[in-house]
């Protein structure tokens, strides 16, 4: 995935889209988050996003893109 590609996610009850920054944390002694361009390969990294304000525990679902279906189910 690439940054600056919007996202859908479903948080609880709500459904908002928003722009997720990926980043992965530095080796240095100050271990500060680094922006990444694209997501690692092989590894992982974090991703940081605005979102409406729920309670701790609340599970949630991103997706990065949605595909529509014609009459004949393809």
């Amino acid at each position: 995935m690439k940054g600056k590609d919007p996202m859908t996610f479903s948080m609880g009850w709500r459904k908002f889209q928003s722009i997720p920054v990926y980043t992965m944390q530095g080796d240095e002694e100050n271990d500060r988050m680094r922006m990444i361009k694209y997501t690692p390969k092989f590894g992982y990294c974090y991703a940081v996003f605005y979102a409406p304000t729920c309670s701790v525990g609340t599970t949630f679902v991103g997706v990065q893109k949605l595909y529509e279906t014609d009459d004949k189910g393809n």
